[in-house]
């Protein structure tokens, strides 16, 4: 299914109209969830017969390995999901329709296209139900279903982006047109330049955020750069020490001394992930007995017990 021969008829204009409102959307920097749901809205009254649409793309976070977007026609709205890292994330993917067309890229690297698709059928005599989530899709009503990954650049490289993978399912008992399949194909690629255009943003504030504070990696994303520049700011110096830490060091594994040291710097911390937008901000830990606190609010409460002093 290629394009069509001349974009002067209905499904060529359709693919312009769809075009250039993507391109401008990217300018614009709209966040992913609201594109993709402007996306599903335009495709719907473009006769494309969504019953349900997913958007999903890994990232770069020490927390998150990814985020979803998933649109409902009977919601007629976008669900956002964020995907905590770990193998039950990796093993989703792996058992998905998204899992087999990543194989299929490695296997078929250097080929040119960088658009693999599948489509599976899901009732009648061509159904092919060989994916959990194609089962789960059709017991609810689904007839067919259409998947696409668009990768990013020739490398693997995931400073510039792996990719996303969509996915579109119709519960018309004739399933998708050929029509339908070939806007979807011809709008996914300068889709996904536009999501790239807020994901990218995404993972740069969300990096900076987690390795320089929040506070700080807002003022660097903003255009803090300048060597030499100086802000005063209040901190706060927090001091807990871990009883015998040095002799349980020395008899355990060191990923197990990591986890240890996240697990109590996690609880140490709870009660500020509370704390309003401008509360105190934790950048770091610096070793084992003491962290900052930046950005504390001149009256703010100190936790029990702790001491005012200066």
């Amino acid at each position: 299914m290629a394009l069509p021969a001349s974009f002067d008829g209905p499904l060529g204009r359709r693919i312009i109209e769809l075009h250039v409102w993507t391109v401008g959307e990217g300018l614009r920097g709209t966040e992913a969830a609201p594109l993709f749901d402007g996306l599903c809205q335009r495709l719907v009254i473009a006769g494309v017969p969504l019953w349900r649409a997913f958007a999903g793309m890994k990232t770069l976070h020490p927390q998150w390995g990814g985020y979803g977007y998933t649109w409902w026609r009977h919601l007629n709205a976008i669900q956002p999901q964020q995907f905590e890292r770990g193998d039950e994330y990796e093993q989703e993917v792996l058992n998905s329709p998204f899992g087999h067309l990543l194989r299929q890229a490695e296997t078929s690297a250097g080929d040119g296209n960088p658009w693999l698709h599948l489509r599976r059928r899901l009732i009648g005599a061509d159904a092919q139900l060989d994916f959990p989530n194609l089962k789960a899709h059709a017991a609810a009503g689904a007839t067919d279903y259409f998947a696409e990954i668009v990768r990013f650049g020739k490398t693997d490289d995931p400073s510039r982006g792996t990719g996303i993978g969509y996915s579109f399912a119709t519960d018309r008992p004739d399933g998708f047109s050929d029509d339908d399949l070939v806007l979807l194909k011809a709008v996914l690629p300068v889709v996904s330049l536009a999501m790239m255009t807020h994901a990218g943003h995404t993972i740069a504030s969300g990096l900076l955020g987690a390795y320089l504070g929040d506070d700080a990696g807002r003022r660097v994303h903003a255009g803090a750069v300048e060597r030499g520049s100086v802000e005063s700011i209040r901190a706060v110096l927090w001091y807990a020490d871990i009883r015998s830490f040095t002799a349980l060091a020395d008899t355990i594994p060191g990923p197990a001394v990591i986890e240890l040291l996240d697990e109590i710097f996690e609880t140490l911390t709870a009660s500020l992930r509370t704390a309003r937008r401008r509360g105190p901000q934790v950048p770091r830990r610096r070793n084992a007995r003491d962290f900052s606190l930046r950005g504390c609010d001149a009256n703010a409460n100190l936790l029990p017990g702790a001491r005012r002093r200066g």
